[in-house]
């Protein structure tokens, strides 16, 4: 993302927080920014610490963002690494379906040490697991759901991308469509 995009989210997020009062709690804020039109939208303010943001910060910073959180509790001036991690860039992205099913096969935590081991620079969490329909499952979307998150830390966008591709090509969900007859459930 060009600088002066950088710059003029920092600005937009120092109003907002100024104007709504938020003082002395930690706070992360999501913007979509269309890089055609050059427009900014503001997404959310979530008035809290992050912890999905810790092992982006890890791979990038060289440590996560809960050491700052830490100092702070303890009394300390907030002292985070900057760009001293082993990635140049990191993303958290979501594995998504986009049709109601139940899972007949979530893979198992040998097999994401597996592809964590084949993938380096990646870290997988299944969200969907084994006999779960997909519906019935927290927290999800109106029109996806969520069957899992990587965390990949790469050098550029390309292989970020390229990571996320091979991962979830990789993971062994095998789904039962939802008209389908799988068990008694179904």
């Amino acid at each position: 993302m060009p600088q002066n995009v950088q710059d003029r989210l920092a600005e937009c997020a120092r109003k907002v927080i100024a104007r709504i009062g938020l003082n002395g709690v930690c706070f992360n804020i999501e913007f979509f920014w269309d890089a055609e039109r050059d427009r900014l939208t503001l997404l959310e303010i979530n008035p809290r610490h992050s912890q999905s943001h810790a092992k982006l910060f890890d791979y990038v910073d060289g440590v996560p963002n809960h050491q700052a959180m830490l100092q702070l509790a303890l009394g300390e001036r907030p002292d985070l690494p900057y760009r001293r991690g082993t990635h140049n860039v990191a993303a958290k992205w979501y594995v998504r379906r986009f049709s109601d099913a139940v899972v007949r096969h979530a893979p198992t935590d040998e097999e994401i040490t597996e592809l964590e081991r084949r993938n380096p620079g990646c870290y997988v969490e299944i969200l969907a697991g084994d006999g779960q329909r997909l519906s019935e499952m927290g927290e999800q979307d109106s029109y996806s759901y969520a069957i899992a998150t990587i965390h990949i830390g790469a050098d550029d966008e390309e292989e970020l991308k390229a990571k996320f591709d091979r991962c979830v090509e990789e993971l062994p969900f095998d789904f039962a469509e939802t008209g389908e007859k799988e068990g008694a459930d179904a």
